[in-house]
């Protein structure tokens, strides 16, 4: 076959994966928490593990928006 190779030929089966189905994820999620708690940025992590989307990295971590800590409140305008 000429030029790039196929979505069969690169598929990647993973047969052990319905096994570990419902096990928790080993190191990755431990680094990606405490570099979390630790002040880590979100965009950074996902880098780190990897992740083509940042909420995939927000799910992974569990990250849900605090309203009492909004990014807006940081911005420190005056409304007058």
């Amino acid at each position: 076959m000429e030029g790039a190779p196929s979505h069969v030929d690169t598929f990647d089966y993973k047969p052990k994966l319905p096994a570990l189905n419902g096990q928790s994820m080993p190191k990755a999620r431990t680094f990606a928490k405490l570099a979390f708690k630790g002040g880590a940025k979100l965009d950074q992590i996902q880098l780190s593990l990897g992740h083509a989307s940042i909420q995939t990295t927000e799910r992974y971590l569990g990250v849900q928006q605090d309203l009492t800590d909004a990014p807006c409140d940081y911005l420190h305008l005056k409304v007058e």
